[in-house]
């Protein structure tokens, strides 16, 4: 089964996730839509031992942003982040685990290759660990969270 999370900050930005029943719904300025659920069967590191790092993609296939060859493997969500574009989606590994404070200013998509579920853990952070600017929308699709607000 496939955790999925929607972080919601109210009067801060826009937020959706993935979910089978394609409802939306409004509050204030914050907008939550869920879209049916995709998977992919690519792979990027099936090492074990070698760090998990996230892709910029775009229409399904790895693209090349911020000077990067397409598929470069950015060492955090937060790198990637800043390279990418508005539309871009971010492919983090399945499996992986994160410890990062996220700040989203452009309208992105967060997925997952394969089918097992990435984690978001703020454990070791205070205060939240996913803060989304007005006007932004976020897909989150396969991601569990760990402490996200």
């Amino acid at each position: 089964m496939i955790i999925l999370v929607i972080a919601l900050v109210l009067g801060v930005g826009s937020v959706a996730a993935a979910s089978q029943d394609n409802t939306s719904q409004a509050n204030n300025s914050t907008s939550i839509t869920t879209v049916p659920e995709t998977h992919t069967d690519n792979t990027v590191n099936s090492d074990p031992a070698t760090p998990a790092d996230p892709q910029i993609w775009r229409d399904g296939a790895p693209v090349a942003r911020g000077g990067h060859p397409a598929g470069y493997q950015y060492s955090t969500i937060a790198e990637a982040i800043n390279d990418a574009l508005d539309g871009d989606t971010i492919m983090l590994e399945s499996g992986a685990v994160f410890h990062e404070q996220l700040t989203v200013g452009k309208s992105l998509t967060f997925n997952v290759l394969d089918q097992d579920p990435a984690t978001l853990n703020g454990s070791t952070f205070s205060g939240s660990i996913l803060t989304i600017n007005p006007g932004v929308t976020v897909y989150l699709y396969n991601l569990i969270s760990g402490c996200l607000f």
